[in-house]
Protein backbone atom coordinates (compact mmCIF):
# COMPACT_ATOMS: atom_id res chain seq x y z
CA UNK A 1 0.00 0.00 0.00
CA UNK A 2 1.16 3.56 -0.84
CA UNK A 3 1.33 5.81 2.17
CA UNK A 4 3.18 8.82 0.27
CA UNK A 5 3.89 9.92 -3.42
CA UNK A 6 6.63 12.58 -4.01
CA UNK A 7 7.24 14.20 -7.53
CA UNK A 8 10.44 16.20 -8.13
CA UNK A 9 11.17 18.40 -10.73
CA UNK A 10 13.96 20.48 -9.68
CA UNK A 11 16.02 21.48 -6.83
CA UNK A 12 17.07 17.56 -6.50
CA UNK A 13 19.01 16.41 -3.47
CA UNK A 14 21.78 14.12 -3.33
CA UNK A 15 20.10 11.06 -2.16
CA UNK A 16 18.26 11.41 -5.40
CA UNK A 17 18.64 10.97 -9.27
CA UNK A 18 19.38 14.25 -11.19
CA UNK A 19 15.84 14.72 -13.12
CA UNK A 20 14.09 15.97 -15.41
CA UNK A 21 11.80 14.09 -12.87
CA UNK A 22 11.84 12.13 -10.28
CA UNK A 23 8.99 10.11 -8.82
CA UNK A 24 9.25 8.60 -4.93
CA UNK A 25 7.14 6.21 -3.30
CA UNK A 26 6.94 4.89 -0.02
CA UNK A 27 5.18 2.18 1.48
CA UNK A 28 3.30 1.89 4.47
CA UNK A 29 4.74 0.53 7.47
CA UNK A 30 4.03 -0.93 10.78
CA UNK A 31 3.77 0.65 13.76
CA UNK A 32 4.07 -0.05 17.84
CA UNK A 33 0.02 -1.00 17.88
CA UNK A 34 -1.90 -3.41 15.59
CA UNK A 35 -4.23 -1.87 13.40
CA UNK A 36 -5.95 -2.28 9.83
CA UNK A 37 -9.05 -1.54 7.76
CA UNK A 38 -11.28 -3.22 5.31
CA UNK A 39 -13.32 -1.75 2.38
CA UNK A 40 -15.61 -2.98 -0.51
CA UNK A 41 -16.21 -0.46 -3.63
CA UNK A 42 -19.00 -1.67 -5.57
CA UNK A 43 -20.83 -0.33 -9.15
CA UNK A 44 -23.64 -2.06 -10.31
CA UNK A 45 -25.30 -1.28 -13.60
CA UNK A 46 -28.94 -0.90 -11.90
CA UNK A 47 -27.56 2.11 -10.19
CA UNK A 48 -26.04 2.96 -13.84
CA UNK A 49 -28.23 5.62 -16.39
CA UNK A 50 -28.45 4.21 -20.19
CA UNK A 51 -26.27 6.18 -22.48
CA UNK A 52 -28.44 8.62 -24.88
CA UNK A 53 -27.28 6.65 -28.01
CA UNK A 54 -28.59 3.43 -27.04
CA UNK A 55 -31.98 4.64 -25.70
CA UNK A 56 -32.46 6.38 -29.19
CA UNK A 57 -31.72 3.04 -30.52
CA UNK A 58 -33.89 1.07 -28.30
CA UNK A 59 -30.65 -0.78 -27.20
CA UNK A 60 -30.96 -2.14 -23.48
CA UNK A 61 -28.25 -1.02 -20.86
CA UNK A 62 -25.25 -2.94 -20.61
CA UNK A 63 -24.12 -5.02 -17.78
CA UNK A 64 -21.20 -3.70 -15.74
CA UNK A 65 -20.37 -4.94 -12.51
CA UNK A 66 -17.30 -3.59 -10.97
CA UNK A 67 -16.43 -5.02 -7.41
CA UNK A 68 -12.87 -4.09 -5.11
CA UNK A 69 -12.61 -5.49 -1.92
CA UNK A 70 -9.57 -5.31 0.09
CA UNK A 71 -8.14 -4.70 3.23
CA UNK A 72 -4.63 -3.60 5.03
CA UNK A 73 -3.26 -4.73 8.51
CA UNK A 74 0.35 -4.10 10.40
CA UNK A 75 1.53 -3.99 13.74
CA UNK A 76 4.54 -5.18 15.50
CA UNK A 77 5.79 -8.73 14.73
CA UNK A 78 5.71 -10.78 17.83
CA UNK A 79 8.03 -11.54 19.65
CA UNK A 80 10.79 -9.12 19.32
CA UNK A 81 9.83 -6.58 21.78
CA UNK A 82 8.04 -3.90 18.95
CA UNK A 83 11.12 -3.17 17.31
CA UNK A 84 10.26 -5.18 13.76
CA UNK A 85 7.03 -4.27 12.23
CA UNK A 86 5.05 -5.43 9.27
CA UNK A 87 2.72 -4.30 7.09
CA UNK A 88 0.29 -6.50 4.63
CA UNK A 89 -2.35 -4.47 2.18
CA UNK A 90 -4.38 -6.64 -0.34
CA UNK A 91 -6.82 -5.22 -3.22
CA UNK A 92 -8.85 -7.31 -5.29
CA UNK A 93 -10.67 -6.37 -8.78
CA UNK A 94 -13.35 -7.63 -10.28
CA UNK A 95 -15.10 -6.88 -13.26
CA UNK A 96 -17.90 -7.78 -15.63
CA UNK A 97 -18.85 -5.64 -18.42
CA UNK A 98 -20.63 -8.11 -20.67
CA UNK A 99 -20.42 -6.43 -24.21
CA UNK A 100 -20.85 -3.15 -22.74
CA UNK A 101 -17.43 -1.80 -23.76
CA UNK A 102 -15.95 -4.65 -25.58
CA UNK A 103 -14.79 -4.34 -29.30
CA UNK A 104 -13.62 -6.60 -31.74
CA UNK A 105 -11.68 -5.26 -34.81
CA UNK A 106 -10.37 -7.11 -37.70
CA UNK A 107 -7.97 -6.45 -39.98
CA UNK A 108 -7.90 -7.30 -43.32
CA UNK A 109 -5.73 -10.47 -44.20
CA UNK A 110 -3.14 -11.08 -47.47
CA UNK A 111 -6.09 -12.70 -49.33
CA UNK A 112 -8.62 -10.79 -48.46
CA UNK A 113 -6.45 -7.35 -49.67
CA UNK A 114 -5.81 -8.99 -52.95
CA UNK A 115 -9.76 -9.52 -53.21
CA UNK A 116 -9.67 -13.21 -52.09
CA UNK A 117 -12.23 -14.01 -49.47
CA UNK A 118 -11.92 -17.90 -49.82
CA UNK A 119 -10.95 -17.74 -46.05
CA UNK A 120 -14.37 -17.80 -44.80
CA UNK A 121 -14.83 -16.68 -41.33
CA UNK A 122 -16.03 -13.57 -38.79
CA UNK A 123 -13.39 -11.42 -40.39
CA UNK A 124 -15.06 -11.74 -43.64
CA UNK A 125 -18.67 -11.10 -42.12
CA UNK A 126 -17.10 -8.15 -40.40
CA UNK A 127 -15.15 -6.51 -43.07
CA UNK A 128 -18.00 -7.25 -45.76
CA UNK A 129 -21.44 -6.26 -44.00
CA UNK A 130 -23.24 -8.77 -47.44
CA UNK A 131 -21.38 -11.69 -46.88
CA UNK A 132 -22.14 -14.01 -43.56
CA UNK A 133 -18.68 -16.20 -42.19
CA UNK A 134 -19.84 -18.98 -44.75
CA UNK A 135 -19.59 -16.33 -47.61
CA UNK A 136 -23.07 -16.47 -48.47
CA UNK A 137 -24.23 -12.88 -50.07
CA UNK A 138 -27.38 -11.46 -48.92
CA UNK A 139 -27.10 -8.56 -51.16
CA UNK A 140 -27.67 -9.56 -54.48
CA UNK A 141 -23.94 -9.09 -55.18
CA UNK A 142 -23.43 -5.50 -53.94
CA UNK A 143 -20.14 -4.67 -52.04
CA UNK A 144 -20.27 -1.11 -50.74
CA UNK A 145 -17.63 -1.90 -47.58
CA UNK A 146 -13.83 -0.47 -48.72
CA UNK A 147 -12.45 -3.65 -47.83
CA UNK A 148 -15.26 -5.46 -50.41
CA UNK A 149 -14.57 -2.75 -53.26
CA UNK A 150 -11.48 -4.73 -54.58
CA UNK A 151 -13.25 -7.87 -55.35
CA UNK A 152 -13.61 -7.92 -59.06
CA UNK A 153 -12.90 -11.54 -60.47
CA UNK A 154 -11.88 -13.13 -57.15
CA UNK A 155 -13.21 -15.57 -55.63
CA UNK A 156 -15.94 -15.71 -52.58
CA UNK A 157 -15.76 -18.02 -49.42
CA UNK A 158 -18.87 -20.39 -51.61
CA UNK A 159 -16.43 -20.73 -54.65
CA UNK A 160 -18.90 -17.95 -57.06
CA UNK A 161 -17.06 -15.01 -58.75
CA UNK A 162 -17.42 -11.86 -57.70
CA UNK A 163 -18.92 -9.31 -59.23
CA UNK A 164 -16.94 -6.33 -61.30
CA UNK A 165 -16.74 -3.57 -59.22
CA UNK A 166 -18.74 -0.16 -61.24
CA UNK A 167 -15.81 2.31 -60.44
CA UNK A 168 -12.27 2.45 -59.37
CA UNK A 169 -11.31 1.00 -55.54
CA UNK A 170 -9.66 3.73 -53.30
CA UNK A 171 -6.33 1.03 -53.14
CA UNK A 172 -6.01 1.72 -56.70
CA UNK A 173 -6.06 5.38 -56.56
CA UNK A 174 -4.17 5.66 -53.62
CA UNK A 175 -1.08 3.57 -55.87
CA UNK A 176 -1.94 5.90 -58.92
CA UNK A 177 -1.61 8.84 -56.71
CA UNK A 178 2.23 7.56 -55.58
CA UNK A 179 2.85 7.02 -59.05
CA UNK A 180 2.20 10.80 -60.37
CA UNK A 181 4.09 11.28 -56.67
CA UNK A 182 7.42 9.80 -58.67
CA UNK A 183 7.36 11.93 -61.49
CA UNK A 184 8.49 14.88 -59.10
CA UNK A 185 11.05 12.75 -57.97
CA UNK A 186 14.89 13.71 -59.35
CA UNK A 187 16.59 10.59 -58.30
CA UNK A 188 18.50 9.49 -61.13
CA UNK A 189 18.68 5.74 -60.60
CA UNK A 190 14.65 4.78 -59.05
CA UNK A 191 12.13 7.74 -58.96
CA UNK A 192 9.60 6.28 -56.23
CA UNK A 193 6.33 8.47 -55.04
CA UNK A 194 4.38 7.58 -51.52
CA UNK A 195 1.19 8.03 -49.96
CA UNK A 196 -0.04 6.97 -46.49
CA UNK A 197 -3.47 6.86 -44.91
CA UNK A 198 -5.35 5.95 -42.78
CA UNK A 199 -6.78 2.53 -41.66
CA UNK A 200 -9.99 3.31 -43.29
CA UNK A 201 -8.67 4.99 -46.76
CA UNK A 202 -10.94 7.85 -45.99
CA UNK A 203 -7.69 10.55 -45.29
CA UNK A 204 -4.24 11.27 -46.69
CA UNK A 205 -1.73 11.67 -43.84
CA UNK A 206 1.23 12.48 -45.95
CA UNK A 207 2.84 12.29 -49.09
CA UNK A 208 6.48 11.99 -50.25
CA UNK A 209 8.58 11.15 -52.54
CA UNK A 210 12.81 10.01 -52.93
CA UNK A 211 14.99 13.56 -53.93
CA UNK A 212 17.31 16.07 -52.16
CA UNK A 213 16.57 17.81 -48.78
CA UNK A 214 14.30 20.74 -49.03
CA UNK A 215 16.64 24.03 -49.95
CA UNK A 216 19.42 21.79 -51.57
CA UNK A 217 19.76 21.47 -55.79
CA UNK A 218 17.02 19.34 -57.06
CA UNK A 219 19.87 16.43 -58.32
CA UNK A 220 21.35 13.24 -56.32
CA UNK A 221 24.81 13.94 -54.59
CA UNK A 222 26.57 11.40 -56.47
CA UNK A 223 25.83 9.03 -59.27
CA UNK A 224 27.69 6.03 -57.25
CA UNK A 225 24.65 3.23 -56.77
CA UNK A 226 23.66 3.34 -53.08
CA UNK A 227 25.15 6.76 -52.65
CA UNK A 228 23.32 9.36 -54.65
CA UNK A 229 22.51 10.64 -51.42
CA UNK A 230 18.93 11.19 -51.80
CA UNK A 231 16.18 10.71 -48.80
CA UNK A 232 14.20 7.55 -49.93
CA UNK A 233 10.01 8.41 -50.63
CA UNK A 234 8.97 6.42 -47.75
CA UNK A 235 11.43 8.62 -45.19
CA UNK A 236 10.17 11.75 -46.54
CA UNK A 237 6.48 10.37 -46.07
CA UNK A 238 6.68 9.12 -42.68
CA UNK A 239 8.49 12.12 -41.30
CA UNK A 240 5.31 13.91 -41.97
CA UNK A 241 2.47 11.68 -41.31
CA UNK A 242 1.32 12.25 -37.06
CA UNK A 243 2.42 9.66 -34.77
CA UNK A 244 -0.20 9.56 -33.20
CA UNK A 245 -2.04 7.86 -35.35
CA UNK A 246 -1.94 4.51 -35.84
CA UNK A 247 -2.43 1.00 -38.11
CA UNK A 248 -1.58 3.16 -41.10
CA UNK A 249 -1.45 2.23 -44.31
CA UNK A 250 1.23 2.82 -46.68
CA UNK A 251 1.50 2.93 -50.73
CA UNK A 252 4.39 3.09 -52.57
CA UNK A 253 5.26 2.93 -56.25
CA UNK A 254 7.72 0.11 -55.18
CA UNK A 255 8.89 -2.03 -52.63
CA UNK A 256 10.86 -0.17 -49.54
CA UNK A 257 14.81 -1.20 -48.82
CA UNK A 258 15.56 -2.74 -45.58
CA UNK A 259 15.84 0.70 -43.74
CA UNK A 260 12.73 1.95 -45.12
CA UNK A 261 11.18 -1.71 -43.82
CA UNK A 262 12.34 -0.49 -40.47
CA UNK A 263 11.20 2.66 -40.54
CA UNK A 264 7.87 1.80 -41.51
CA UNK A 265 7.50 -1.45 -39.16
CA UNK A 266 8.07 1.09 -35.85
CA UNK A 267 5.60 4.15 -37.56
CA UNK A 268 2.67 2.02 -36.50
CA UNK A 269 2.06 0.67 -40.05
CA UNK A 270 -0.13 -2.51 -40.52
CA UNK A 271 -0.27 -2.73 -44.34
CA UNK A 272 2.61 -1.29 -47.49
CA UNK A 273 0.75 -1.95 -51.33
CA UNK A 274 3.35 -1.68 -54.12
CA UNK A 275 3.32 -1.62 -57.55
CA UNK A 276 6.53 -3.43 -58.13
CA UNK A 277 9.28 -5.28 -56.74
CA UNK A 278 12.59 -3.51 -55.51
CA UNK A 279 15.35 -5.23 -57.01
CA UNK A 280 16.25 -6.05 -53.06
CA UNK A 281 13.23 -7.92 -51.61
CA UNK A 282 14.95 -8.26 -48.16
CA UNK A 283 12.72 -5.29 -47.49
CA UNK A 284 9.79 -7.25 -48.15
CA UNK A 285 10.94 -9.73 -45.77
CA UNK A 286 11.65 -7.64 -43.50
CA UNK A 287 8.10 -5.56 -43.15
CA UNK A 288 7.13 -9.80 -42.64
CA UNK A 289 9.35 -10.29 -39.95
CA UNK A 290 8.08 -7.26 -38.30
CA UNK A 291 4.12 -7.91 -38.62
CA UNK A 292 3.45 -5.68 -41.50
CA UNK A 293 1.33 -7.09 -44.52
CA UNK A 294 3.43 -6.72 -47.80
CA UNK A 295 0.66 -6.55 -50.93
CA UNK A 296 1.98 -6.66 -54.30
CA UNK A 297 -0.94 -4.51 -55.98
CA UNK A 298 -0.93 -4.11 -59.50
CA UNK A 299 -4.28 -6.20 -60.50
CA UNK A 300 -6.01 -3.07 -62.00
CA UNK A 301 -2.73 -1.20 -62.91
CA UNK A 302 -4.60 -0.86 -66.78
CA UNK A 303 -7.65 -0.53 -65.68
CA UNK A 304 -10.08 2.70 -65.42
CA UNK A 305 -7.84 4.38 -67.59
CA UNK A 306 -8.21 6.55 -70.73
CA UNK A 307 -11.91 7.22 -69.84
CA UNK A 308 -12.19 3.76 -69.36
Amino acid sequence: MTQEVQVQTSNFGADVQKGPVVINTIGKSGTRNYHGSLWFDARNDVLNANDWFDNHNQVARGKAHYYYPGGEFGGPVPFTKKKVFFWFGYDHFLQNTGNASSLTSYIPALGMLQGNFTSGGDGVSALCPNLDANGNDSSGGSKNNTACAGVNGMVLPDGATAPNVDRIPLYEVYMRMAEELAKRSTCARLQVGTVVTDQVLENVLAIGYNGNARGLPNKCDSAVPGSCGCILSEMNALVKAPGSVRDKVVFVSASPCVMCAKLIINSGVTHVFYRKAYRDPSGVEVLQQGGVVPVLYDRWMNAWRNGS
